[in-house]
């Protein structure tokens, strides 16, 4: 996927990750943000017309330029769009027009339109979400907790451990597991406390409906839920120097601890700071534990194609 950006001899640009490009690509819904574009960006027969266009701009000449943004801060998704072609020059070559506050709502509306899209059409096609999720547990052993591969009642064991697992995520609807799912993603691995996160962290990572980030008490009311389950709870010890109003992911099944693997076998598939979005989403969303098929050091080293 090209970045679509030009160079600029004034400040060091970097490209953007490909963690990154992956998430714009998502909420893109393979579609131009620009405002009632809708230009399909990967297509069969042309193939990728899309480019990635910079909302504050590298360099003092760039469009829209911010001189105080780290290179960092320059190629985080939430300084990126995805364009076509064409609306990439447009935005570029008028930035009086097209000023960072255009450019972040119109990204913001376009992801609320394709967001809306997905539960529409998600309502039509799941009469009862949880009924028809489906647990995915490969043929064998799960080589993962166990190298003892011709141990057949072991085998077993650990098979039905995974999918009492699978199960206690089934019975969640699919929102929940999404909300899971960025919990664990914005977590931090305590060695006492576990997967740890803060309710204002993950307020301020999560954008709804309009572009608004999710407010801390709309947070609480959907993690009372993981909280009724027995997912979420307070810290072990409420005097942690931790910080800030934390809580904890409780593992379904503290020996196995899937949580706390599949957020470190995540972590080393990533290329930053951040588990890889499509392992978590596999297991937490999909109910996918094809992962742990693979032996601890494939787990760890393997890449996404």
């Amino acid at each position: 996927m090209t970045d679509g950006l030009r160079s600029n001899s004034n400040n060091r640009r970097l490209v953007p990750k490909e963690s990154a490009k992956r998430e714009l690509y998502f909420f893109s819904g393979n579609q131009c943000m620009f405002e009632a574009c809708r230009c399909v960006l990967q297509d069969p027969d042309d193939g990728w017309i899309g480019e990635i266009a910079h909302i504050e701009a590298v360099g003092s000449n760039g469009p829209r330029a911010n001189e105080n943004l780290t290179p960092e801060q320059l190629r985080c998704p939430d300084n990126l769009m995805l364009l076509c072609a064409n609306h990439h020059r447009v935005v570029d070559n008028d930035p009086e027009t097209y000023t960072v506050e255009k450019l972040r709502k119109m990204k913001a509306s376009h992801i609320e339109w394709y967001l809306e899209g997905l539960e529409a059409m998600s309502s039509v096609l799941l009469e009862d979400e949880t009924d028809n999720a489906v647990i995915t547990i490969p043929d064998g052993p799960l080589s993962f907790f166990s190298m003892a591969d011709d141990d057949q009642a072991e085998i077993e064991e650990i098979r039905d451990k995974v999918r009492a697992c699978g199960n206690v995520l089934k019975r969640l609807n699919s929102k929940s597991r999404q909300l899971l799912f960025h919990l664990i993603r914005r977590s931090e691995l305590d060695r006492d406390e576990g997967l740890v996160f803060s309710l204002s962290d993950v307020s301020h990572a999560l954008i709804f409906r309009g572009g608004h980030r999710l407010r801390e008490s709309e947070l609480r009311d959907t993690v009372h839920e993981l909280r009724r389950v027995g997912l979420v709870d307070n810290l072990l010890d409420p005097s942690s120097s931790i910080g800030g109003t934390c809580l904890r992911v409780v593992e379904i099944d503290d020996e196995l601890g899937i949580f706390e693997n599949i957020y470190n076998i995540a972590l080393a598939k990533s290329d930053d700071d951040f588990p890889d979005i499509v392992t978590l989403q596999n297991v937490i969303c999909d109910l996918n534990f094809g992962v742990f098929a693979e032996n601890p050091t494939e787990a760890a080293s393997s890449q996404l194609g």
